[in-house]
């Protein structure tokens, strides 16, 4: 809508300028146009499995995003835990042949105008203060997501040990971040 309405606005502008054919030969006449675009930067979730996965054997959890910002961006993700926690207060380090935690790590990847972005193997452990992420390349770092998406996994494996008895869970926050050119 906001580049229907520049349209509209440049139009009227056109419409409104006169020119003078009084000029002389080798005379010139400049025109200035301008105008402005607000940042547009959004994020919702799609898709999403089960809330309540199988931690009973190796998996994964596959979350898609809407993702549309018209400039380049880069993407924060913050855990709760940095790990899969038991959350009925049970210590969740390793006691004997038992835990009440189980590691993961996060891959994602993002359609941009310049190609695909992805990032994988992301330990949940690293992302306990947030951990911010930008293209590598200089074409994906330019390139905005124009109406794109953003699919996210977790992927965790059975721990060694014997998990404990009791409803584990984790939080995953992803914040999109527009950023100047």
């Amino acid at each position: 809508m906001i580049v229907k309405s520049f349209k509209a606005a440049f139009c009227a502008m056109l419409a409104s300028i006169t020119f003078t054919m009084n000029a002389s030969a080798g005379e010139r006449v400049i025109v200035a146009v301008g105008g402005d675009l607000q940042d547009r930067c959004s994020i919702s979730l799609v898709s999403s499995p089960s809330l309540s996965v199988d931690l009973a054997s190796s998996g994964t959890a596959t979350f898609d995003f809407d993702l549309n910002c018209n400039h380049p961006i880069e993407i924060n993700l913050e855990s709760r835990n940095g790990y899969i926690a038991i959350a009925d207060g049970k210590a969740p380090e390793t006691n004997g042949d038992y835990t009440g935690r189980v590691d993961y790590t996060v891959d994602f990847s993002a359609p941009l105008k310049a190609g695909t972005w992805s990032e994988s193997g992301i330990a949940g452990s690293t992302l306990q203060n947030g951990t911010t992420f930008r293209p590598g390349s200089a074409a994906l770092a330019n390139s905005p997501p124009f109406d794109s998406s953003l699919e996210m996994t977790v992927n965790w494996d059975m721990p060694t040990a014997k998990l404990l008895a009791g409803y584990y869970s984790e939080e995953v926050t992803v914040t999109v971040t527009g950023r100047e050119l």
